[in-house]
């Protein structure tokens, strides 16, 4: 049983017994990981506030190769995007994105590209203005967009053009949508216009996005965040 330091962006917590917690975490070198967290919610715990979604952290854990369940030893913060937590539209568009990437990343499969994705996703909309609600739309289409390239499964490449309509056997798009997505492969996040496209043509990429990973990854299902997205919307 080998000693491992990462680093690691938590995208679930479940409380387990009477003190303790599970932990789904995307880590920098080791991929999706669970770890057990014994005695975590007691009110002396030294990880108490440090173990809670979105917070990038320093963690210290025993790795045994043929365990799905890890046992941490220790976490510290690095960052932990307090203005997401205070701020109900950036707090959801985040869950989404925790979801979806728990939900499109195979256990153990590390990738540093994808590691980064999520940290300057996060990073964004932290930073980005409370008023201007579709940065944070773009914030997530932009994750979907990258997170679809990273694990290879691109539409885009497959697309197919026909005067203003834009599609394969997987996706059809209008002229719109379709220069909105070539936009974000070529643009930084923190360099996009959040006045670049509308809404309603963000919010329907986000949607044919969402049914797009649903088809191409084995454990996506429908996202309990998107509910509460649309009741906000």
């Amino acid at each position: 049983m080998a000693l491992v330091t990462d680093e690691a962006v938590i995208l679930r917590t479940v409380n387990y017994g009477d003190t303790s917690k599970i932990l789904t975490l995307y880590s920098r070198n080791n991929g999706k990981i669970n770890c057990i967290v014994k005695g975590a919610r007691n009110i002396k715990s030294r990880v108490l506030g440090v173990i809670e979604p979105f917070n990038h952290i320093t963690i210290v854990f025993y790795n045994k190769e043929n365990r799905d369940l890890q046992m941490l030893s220790k976490a510290e913060t690095i960052k932990n995007f307090r203005v997401i937590k205070t701020d109900l539209d950036k707090l959801t568009i985040s869950y989404r994105i925790l979801e979806t990437m728990n939900k499109a990343v195979y256990d153990k499969e590390h990738s540093n590209e994808l590691f980064e994705l999520l940290i300057k996703s996060f990073t964004y909309i932290n930073e980005s203005n409370p008023e201007k609600s579709a940065e944070n739309f773009i914030s997530y289409l932009y994750f979907q967009v990258h997170l679809c390239e990273l694990l290879g499964i691109s539409p885009i490449d497959k697309i197919e053009t026909e005067g203003d309509t834009f599609k394969s056997r997987e996706m059809f798009l209008n002229r719109p949508q379709y220069e909105m997505i070539k936009y974000i492969l070529e643009n930084d996040i923190v360099k996009m216009d959040s006045g670049m496209a509308a809404n309603e043509t963000i919010l329907n990429l986000m949607s044919i996005y969402d049914k797009y990973l649903a088809d191409h990854t084995e454990n996506f299902i429908k996202l309990k965040t998107v509910r509460v997205f649309n009741q906000m919307n």
